[in-house]
């Protein structure tokens, strides 16, 4: 792991698949104060082409969120992303969104030095294909820049 990343729990998705104990979700803010998860659930929520699909994504999003902070996700939902070792990818449902079908993924990590949390970086989007895994790269980099902002002022 690069220096100065954060250290998360062994092994990781420990905490919200290993089914021991229970977490807390907390939301990283950046150095403005913001919480960008926040921001990315309110544009998110904008471009369901019907109340009905987005009501049905915002329960399925809270529900696994949910699993996660009794730490009873099924393993296969979360991912250890590679290009940025401090976080986690958790897989939300594919949905049809007003630009078209779109995965969707929440990245947020599990401090060492923050027992007993969760901490919600990003929620975003990636198109399916090869430009999908290039979007998701670049999320997860920006995930792992504001977890680093985070620490900075909250858990040193």
């Amino acid at each position: 792991m690069p220096s100065g990343r954060v250290r998360i729990a062994q092994p990781p998705g420990s905490r919200s698949c290993g089914g021991g104990g229970s977490s807390e979700w907390i939301y990283a803010r950046g150095d403005s104060g913001a919480a960008p998860f926040i921001n990315d659930l309110e544009f998110l929520k904008g471009r369901f082409p019907s109340d009905q699909s987005r009501a049905v994504f915002l329960e399925t999003m809270r529900e696994r969120m949910r699993l996660a902070a009794g730490a009873a996700l099924p393993w296969d939902l979360v991912v250890l992303m590679q290009v940025a070792p401090d976080v986690l990818e958790l897989k939300l449902p594919d949905w049809h969104y007003s630009g078209g079908m779109m995965h969707t993924r929440l990245y947020f990590t599990e401090p060492h030095d923050l027992p007993g949390h969760l901490v919600a970086l990003r929620l975003r989007t990636k198109r399916p294909g090869p430009i999908g895994l290039e979007e998701q790269d670049v999320a997860a980099r920006e995930a792992s820049d504001l977890l680093l902002e985070f620490r900075e002022r909250s858990f040193a």
